[in-house]
């Protein structure tokens, strides 16, 4: 089954209007994709994002490298493109966090230098008149063309960039090339010296092994076009290297940190040949049990057709979680010899294929609406009469609060939430507790709630905005403030927020399936908005949220930012997946329900590795680990943190929240009693402030339900221990199936 189908939606609701005013304006976008496209929606979410915002300089984490657009800036002073790399030595580490019994005092957060100038991929014909402009960007690529005479003018260079791309690659079209780094070169040795001839470059490709005065070696490769002349350079300065004449073809840089004899002759192989961008093929097997992702990567040369160069493998880097999923032949690809760190990703490894395949071999398909055991990974559901009508009393006693004042509200944000809590407990009251009377009244209740929302009529509408092309918030058209509801009419956390009325919108279906006609094409149109799957569908960008070469998805939208996109909410990433699981589920709409399936997976992989720490977790610094959690995951940054505050319910907690049948596929009970005992454990739980005392202990049922069912169903419970977006019904029923009913 292929699982990247367009969402088969069956209208646009007439009350989402159209408008095209956004008031941040994306910078770069090439005159001739607006000319043949002027609707073409824009990924707003993507690693290459810096290129379109602002001054277009900061940094693309393309991993294991990062590149940023020179743009005059010092020490070179040029309008190139600068590579940099970033050693683990060269790790700037924060303050320690305190005491902490799992590792002593963990560093606060941990970054690297952002931009260094190791290297510039330059041309004489660049200058301050110079223009950067991206074509074809897409979910994981895009090409970048720098244009001495503007905009409009022909590219003197273009870079190609694709994530986990392993050289940097510059096509010239007759610009001379320069290459400068703020290092000064120390020798450079040229293989077109007949006594360094390399047997293993395809005819017409120049080697030239640059030593650093910091130590380090880069290689750059050159490969002119047929019936062009080859690249001569010569050192003018320390720092740079200059043609003697025009360039067409292409040059290739790549830092190595091995020796010649550990894994050049890898670059030797794969040079000549680079990605041009990604085919993503997702398919569900065995029954819907086994899913795969493909990365079909799109291959390019400058030849025009060289056989040689047709069979030439691509170098690429994999990531930890990427390693571990590659099915037998992606396998034997890689390279385990070179490996590269990356800033927060642990180690890349090299792999010469063209194409990769990663394995989920136990997609989630058993679960459901209700809670889900990761024990024996099944549906659980059963709880005494005694426990059930002790719970039904819970039930209807929060059924009586306003579901219409509680999601009435200036935030999508809150009000998602608030629709998702109440649909919770009416789940609970038909599915769980078996009081028909209470789930009835409930359930149309909360029909006339969710209505407001899907006939646009809330306190600040939605709107279909065609600068970027997207479902925004008009908060920020009528407040003039970019952060407003958490920055939605900027892209900053659709998926979070919309995600909650996915989530509520799947339940009302279950419950009344006649509901589901009419209200399905403003749910498909959420969906579509934060993980359209396929490019046909031209109102909305391809994953605008899920990036699938890290396996997470970043919740920045146009907002600049020196360390690259971020996440916060790891929990809520798996509540916007959940949720579009359970929509293709009510829908009968396969491919979605197993895409859901496959996105839950390999995020849990993915936040397994990177955000959730457990003992003898390696892919991480071991001076932050001790963290147990990530706190705020950007490109280049983990900040032990949170958006709103240090405290340690609020940093470990919004990796909880919400509790939902899919949490303890991503949070593992063993690790979630590491991080009870080690944080949480010995009364500091019960310190927490406010609602957040009810988060950690939702989340310790996972682990030990019978002790947080105890804690919930203490005579003196008081509702300022739940978060406004949690019911006390839902962790009852959650804690007491999970402890066997």
């Amino acid at each position: 089954m292929d699982l990247f189908t367009p969402v088969q939606s069956t209208g646009w609701p007439a009350t989402i209007k159209p408008r095209p005013d956004h008031p941040l304006k994306p910078v770069g976008i090439a005159p001739d994709i607006r000319s043949r496209q002027p609707n073409r929606p824009l990924q707003t979410n993507k690693f290459y994002n810096n290129l379109v915002l602002h001054n277009q300089d900061l940094p693309v984490y393309t991993l294991p490298y990062s590149v940023s657009w020179t743009n005059g800036r010092g020490p070179t002073n040029c309008w190139g493109l600068t590579v940099s790399y970033a050693t683990p030595d060269q790790r700037t580490f924060g303050p320690t966090t305190g005491p902490c019994n799992h590792a002593s005092h963990p560093a606060s957060y941990f970054y690297s230098p952002p931009i260094q100038q190791s290297l510039v991929l330059d041309a004489a014909e660049l200058n301050h008149q110079t223009a950067l402009t991206v074509e074809n960007p897409t979910d994981m690529s895009v090409m970048v063309s720098l244009r001495p005479g503007g905009p409009h003018a022909a590219p003197a260079v273009q870079f190609p960039l694709v994530q986990g791309q392993g050289f940097v690659t510059g096509l010239y079209t007759g610009a001379r090339p320069i290459l400068r780094s703020a290092q000064a070169i120390l020798s450079v040795q040229d293989s077109m010296n007949p006594a360094r001839q390399h047997t293993q470059l395809r005819p017409g490709i120049q080697r030239y092994v640059m030593q650093m005065n910091d130590g380090s070696t880069w290689l750059v490769y050159a490969t002119h076009r047929p019936g062009t002349a080859p690249l001569s350079l010569y050192q003018t300065d320390p720092g740079v290297l200059q043609a003697r004449g025009g360039f067409h073809g292409s040059i290739q840089v790549a830092r190595v940190l091995n020796t010649p004899a550990q894994g050049w002759g890898m670059y030797d192989v794969a040079a000549g040949v680079f990605a041009m961008g990604v085919h993503l093929i997702g398919r569900a097997e065995s029954n819907g049990q086994v899913g795969t992702y493909t990365f079909a990567f799109n291959k390019g040369d400058v030849t025009g057709g060289d056989p040689s160069f047709a069979s030439a493998p691509l170098l690429m880097f994999a990531l930890p979680h990427h390693l571990a999923s590659f099915d037998s032949r992606t396998r034997a690809a890689v390279q385990y010899n070179v490996a590269m760190e990356t800033p927060v990703k642990g180690t890349a490894r090299a792999v010469l294929a063209d194409t990769w395949t990663m394995v989920e071999p136990e997609l989630p398909v058993s679960m459901g609406f209700l809670p889900w055991d990761p024990r024996t990974r099944q549906t659980v559901s059963t709880m005494s009469a005694a426990v059930r009508g002790t719970i039904s009393q819970v039930a209807r006693q929060e059924l009586t609060q306003d579901m219409d004042a509680q999601s009435d509200l200036e935030s999508a944000y809150f009000a998602g939430k608030a629709l998702a809590k109440f649909a919770l407990i009416v789940l609970c009251a038909a599915d769980l507790l078996g009081d028909k009377e209470a789930a009835a009244d409930g359930l149309r209740r909360l029909k006339a709630s969710f209505a407001r929302f899907a006939e646009n009529r809330q306190k600040h509408p939605w709107v279909y905005e065609s600068t970027w092309g997207g479902l925004v918030s008009t908060a920020a058209y009528t407040t003039n403030d970019p952060m407003a509801d958490f920055g939605n009419s900027y892209y900053n956390d659709h998926h979070f927020h919309y995600g909650y009325y996915v989530y509520a919108g799947a339940i009302l279906a279950h419950l009344d399936s006649s509901w589901l006609h009419a209200n399905a094409p403003f749910v498909d149109l959420l969906v579509r908005d934060y993980a359209n799957p396929s490019s046909q569908d031209a109102q909305f960008p391809v994953f605008r949220s899920f990036d699938w070469y890290h396996g997470h998805s970043w919740a920045s939208g146009v907002f600049p930012s020196m360390d690259g996109k971020n996440q916060e909410s790891s929990s809520e990433d798996a509540m916007a997946l959940y949720a579009i699981k359970l929509w293709g589920q009510v829908k009968g709409d396969a491919a979605m329900e197993a895409r859901g399936n496959l996105m839950l997976s390999v995020l849990a992989r993915s936040l397994q590795t990177y955000y959730y720490y457990s003992p003898g977790q390696t892919e991480l610094p071991a001076q932050f680990a001790g963290n147990q959690v990530g706190g705020i995951m950007f490109e280049n940054k983990i900040d032990h943190t949170t958006f709103f505050g240090g405290d340690p319910e609020l940093i470990h907690g919004i990796h909880m929240l919400p509790l939902l049948p899919c949490s303890p596929l991503c949070r593992p009970p063993a690790y979630i009693m590491q991080e009870w005992h080690d944080t949480f454990a010995d009364g500091r739980a019960d310190k927490a402030q406010g609602g957040w005392r009810g988060v950690l202990y939702g989340n310790l049922a996972t682990a030990s339900p019978n002790t947080a069912f105890e804690w919930f169903s203490q005579p003196d419970f008081r509702d300022d221990m739940l978060d406004q977006g949690a019911s006390r019904t839902w962790y009852l029923c959650y804690a007491a199936v999970l402890a066997g009913g």
